[in-house]
């Protein structure tokens, strides 16, 4: 059975995934680190993830901007009653997303930017869970905010196949999608990504891009995990 093309029988997580202890609320919270910044006259005292924090500081110096002055342009946009760190975490995976299509795009047309990122450095800074892996179905990268949402250190997937921890539900076959790609077609389309982990099936929304596709079987593509969507 091809494994990347979903039809996979779902297994558990790396043996040392635990979630009795510490509670799932006490873990985040502990995780969480405090930052206060200052600018034009205003306040921001706010509890984000590293992983946030990081891409946050990214997305600034992208714009030629100080952390503090992207964080109040974010605060001065009109928003429906969320809160600020809400809307911080919104604008990151929006970011991460709007990155990876970027790069798509960039490979496809092998056109470089005076700012282009290549795909390791999406996927370390890049606040959502991210794996990268072959047409064959191995895992070749995941992010530290992989291993934190997997409760493992990410280097323990690195070679093995995906297949192995995850299956994953695509509206295409992946090989399917590469064939029209190479015709023009789209390269991302949205999934589901399931694991089981101790007394409970996890499953998850993802985006899925294909990247550097040569033939409809020599390719590989990036997972992105919403973690915060889950059936």
């Amino acid at each position: 059975m091809d494994p990347t093309l979903g039809g996979v029988p779902q297994v558990s997580a790396p043996s040392n995934t635990d979630i009795s202890e510490p509670t799932v609320a006490e873990a985040a919270e502990s995780s969480l680190r405090h930052r206060i910044l200052q600018c034009d006259g205003r306040r921001y005292s706010l509890k984000l993830e590293p992983a946030f924090w990081t891409s946050l500081e990214a997305a600034a110096k992208r714009r030629n901007l100080r952390l503090s002055q992207l964080i109040r342009d974010i605060a001065l946009e009109p928003a429906a009653g969320s809160s600020l760190s809400a809307r911080l975490r919104q604008f990151c995976l929006e970011e991460a997303e709007a990155l990876a299509l970027r790069l798509e795009t960039q490979i496809e047309s092998q056109v470089p930017t005076s700012d282009s990122h290549d795909l390791v450095s999406i996927v370390a800074v890049c606040p959502l869970p991210c794996i990268v892996v072959s047409a064959t179905g191995r895992i070749n990268r995941a992010n530290e905010a992989f291993g934190r949402w997997m409760k493992a250190d990410p280097k323990e997937f690195l070679g093995k196949p995906i297949d192995h921890y995850f299956q994953l539900r695509l509206p295409v076959p992946l090989t399917g999608m590469a064939a029209q790609a190479l015709k023009g077609g789209t390269r991302h389309c949205s999934a589901r990504i399931a694991f089981v982990a101790p007394g409970r099936v996890v499953v998850a929304k993802a985006k899925i891009c294909l990247f550097g596709v040569r033939n409809p079987v020599d390719f590989a593509y990036l997972v992105m995990i919403h973690t915060d969507a889950r059936d």
